[in-house]
């Protein structure tokens, strides 16, 4: 503790917690030894009292990084752990992880006083659940607590699986990568994305480009209810490619304001019918614009991918410059 120029401060070693309190000398009927006495036991015990809340809130985390300012921030990284200490050095490895010691801490006395930041490191964070963010878990009374990207670098938080095995083969006469396709939900058809060193590739897709019309939609009629669904369709059959089964394909069918994605449950190529494993969002309608995915004999050209679910396998023809390492495949069963 040390005073001069009107002020008493408080310090603990190396400047970690800073505490002042400013008195008047010399103030007209008050001796100034009492006043110097008065600032020095508010000092006192505001700095006990800073120094007791800071300490009693490391204790569950051991080490915290401190903001010029005494706040608090933590990091994390793809490559951290969460058995860490949350610094820059010795950052978390989960969002989950930072967020429940921020709970910890905001939940202490002094918790909602201090200025709160989670930084995320440059990399591929894998989300293996929804990440979730409760009322508690927010600032109040002018302070907040903040997730934000540590300064030049850039996370990527995804909610998909990486694919390590792929390894190189031979598939309908080209060369390509093969790789375990991941658990699907009950749907079937729900892999819609796959990014390979950070590019989106094409499923295989029927027509490459633009469209192909509904021809007719058996039982429906100008009657039929426009919020009913439908579980089939017939495509015009000369525009269809020849000998391909649909097996595994998913049918993209643009109605109203919607896009219903159904998967394809059986293809009758005499009457170019179609039924699917899941009923459209609206009445569908002769004319309608549409297009299939992941159709076999439109796997074909590099960047490429089709899945074989009944195999277990995905396939991807890489493009010029790309070797075989991890690939992302984003699932819309994971949110």
């Amino acid at each position: 503790i040390r005073s001069g120029a009107g002020r008493i401060i408080a310090q603990m070693p190396a400047g970690a917690l800073h505490f002042e309190q400013t008195y008047y000398p010399l103030a007209e009927g008050v001796p100034d030894h009492r006043r110097i006495g008065e600032a020095m036991a508010e000092c006192m015990w505001g700095a006990l009292r800073t120094a007791a809340a800071f300490f009693l809130l490391l204790l569950p985390f051991p080490v915290f990084a401190l903001s010029g300012g005494g706040d608090v921030i933590m990091y994390v990284s793809p490559s951290g752990s969460d058995g860490d200490r949350g610094t820059r050095e010795h950052p978390f490895r989960t969002l989950e992880r930072a967020r429940d010691a921020v709970r910890s801490i905001r939940s202490g006395a002094e918790g909602g006083k201090i200025e709160m930041a989670v930084h995320l490191r440059g990399g591929l964070y894998i989300m293996e659940r929804t990440f979730l963010l409760r009322p508690e878990d927010g600032g109040g009374a002018g302070h907040t607590v903040t997730y934000a990207a540590e300064e030049g670098e850039t996370p990527v938080l995804s909610g998909g699986t990486l694919i390590r095995d792929w390894k190189e083969t031979e598939f309908d006469g080209r060369r390509v990568w093969k790789g375990t396709l991941p658990p699907t939900g009950a749907e079937g058809a729900d892999i819609h994305e796959l990014w390979v060193n950070g590019r989106r590739a094409l499923q295989s897709r029927f027509p490459r480009k633009g469209y192909i019309g509904v021809e007719s939609v058996p039982g429906v009629t100008a009657r039929t209810d426009w919020i009913k669904g439908e579980t089939a369709l017939c495509a015009a059959g000369r525009d269809l490619p020849p000998d391909e089964k649909f097996t595994g394909a998913e049918a993209v069918v643009m109605n109203r304001w919607v896009e219903s994605r159904l998967p394809v449950t059986g293809f009758d190529p005499d009457s170019s019918l179609f039924r699917f494993g899941r009923r459209s969002m609206f009445r569908l309608e002769k004319g309608d614009p549409m297009y299939f995915v992941n159709v076999r004999s439109s796997f074909g050209e590099p960047g490429d991918w089709f899945s074989d679910r009944a195999g277990g396998a995905i396939y991807y023809i890489p493009r010029q410059g790309e070797s075989t390492g991890s690939a992302e495949a984003d699932r819309k069963s994971v949110v």
